[in-house]
């Protein structure tokens, strides 16, 4: 179940990314890891643009401090996608402080994306 393809991602990564909330639940509830690929993305960060399968994977208690390669936290890839659920949800679970590799938290990073 948490075999991965080419790019590290799992079944659970993919259901998530093409918005399959039925086969991310039955993977969740049999035990599938919201495991980091091999850029680091986590099934939380391909989920950003589905609101409900994100509020899902909060509930699960994942992990919302893993960071990618390139050392962005979730409530930054939120940010880019540009949807205000995403951001208010990972608000709600307490991710504006973590820091990305340069020591910028997601509120610094947001700022300069409004700039």
């Amino acid at each position: 179940m948490d075999e991965t393809d080419l790019g590290g991602q799992t079944t659970l990564m993919q259901a998530c990314f093409f918005n399959l909330q039925k086969m991310a639940t039955i993977l969740l509830e049999k035990g599938a890891h919201p495991l980091q690929d091999n850029d680091g993305r986590t099934a939380l960060m391909f989920s950003f643009n589905y609101t409900d399968i994100l509020v899902q994977l909060l509930r699960m208690k994942v992990n919302v401090k893993y960071k990618s390669k390139d050392g962005k936290t979730p409530l930054m890839v939120a940010f880019s996608c540009e949807n205000p659920i995403a951001v208010y949800c990972l608000l709600a679970y307490g991710t504006i402080d973590i820091s990305d590799e340069g020591d910028e938290t997601s509120l610094l990073e947001s700022r300069k994306q409004l700039d």
